[in-house]
């Protein structure tokens, strides 16, 4: 397609330690549910990559505070950036 390009992403990091995340209650319409605040990982695992996701299939992808800089810079769209320290996640 014309006027779009991709990313792959192949920078790995170990597993996600949910030991390091705070569990705390979050309120939802049908009550309150513990939830995960931030998501962490082993970084000695972490293979030094600017652009890089965690071991199996969690589906988060972490980038660099250069990274980040340089896309806010380009001013990129369609993108959520958030420290990892502040992300929640559901208690499964």
């Amino acid at each position: 397609m014309d006027g779009y390009v991709g990313l792959a992403v192949t920078g790995r990091c170990g597993g996600i330690d949910d030991t390091r995340s705070v569990q705390v209650m979050r309120e939802y319409p049908g009550g309150a549910f513990p939830v995960h605040q931030g998501l962490f990982f082993n970084e000695e695992e972490w293979d030094g990559t600017d652009v890089f996701c965690a071991a199996g299939r969690t589906g988060w992808v972490f980038v660099t505070s250069e990274v980040v800089k340089a896309l806010r810079d380009a001013k990129i769209g369609n993108l959520s950036l958030r420290p990892a320290v502040q992300v929640e996640r559901s208690v499964l």
